[in-house]
């Protein structure tokens, strides 16, 4: 992680489903610069939702890469 020298390691937090569309638009950014979301380890992604299946409409594969958010990149809240 040298290269990454006077960047700091950053959790994006994503809260709801407006919270998990922003998270896939930054997760493919991130793929569209730098190729891959392994070339940025820095970065982090957490969503927390009530919901469980909660559908995202933008679409969860960028230059043939898979972005959508991993089963421990989310958390799942009680509703009360």
């Amino acid at each position: 992680m040298s290269e990454y020298t006077g960047m700091t390691p950053t959790v994006i937090v994503g809260v709801g489903g407006t919270g998990k569309e922003i998270l896939i638009k930054i997760r493919r950014m991130i793929v569209e610069q730098y190729g891959s979301l392994d070339a940025l380890p820095i970065v982090s992604f957490l969503h927390i939702d009530t919901e469980q299946n909660a559908k995202v409409s933008e679409p969860q594969v960028v230059l043939k890469k898979d972005i959508s958010l991993h089963p421990n990149e989310t958390s799942l809240g009680e509703s009360r």
